[in-house]
């Protein structure tokens, strides 16, 4: 598997834990705290899809 489609693959997955975090938050009285802290893995993310579109294709 090349790297770029790698790197790619965990910038999705912080996307969607984001979107699942805010979603469990506000629907969960066990974990509201979850809704408050859903943004953490939203600069992960950005970070990871500028680094692929920044990388070769190359491998």
């Amino acid at each position: 598997m090349r790297l770029k489609t790698l790197v790619l693959i965990f910038a999705v997955l912080c996307l969607f834990a984001s979107f699942a975090m805010y979603v469990i938050g506000d629907k969960s009285v066990q974990w509201p705290e979850l809704k408050l802290v859903f943004w953490i893995p939203l600069p992960i993310s950005i970070v990871l899809i500028i680094l692929a579109r920044k990388m070769d294709n190359k491998e």
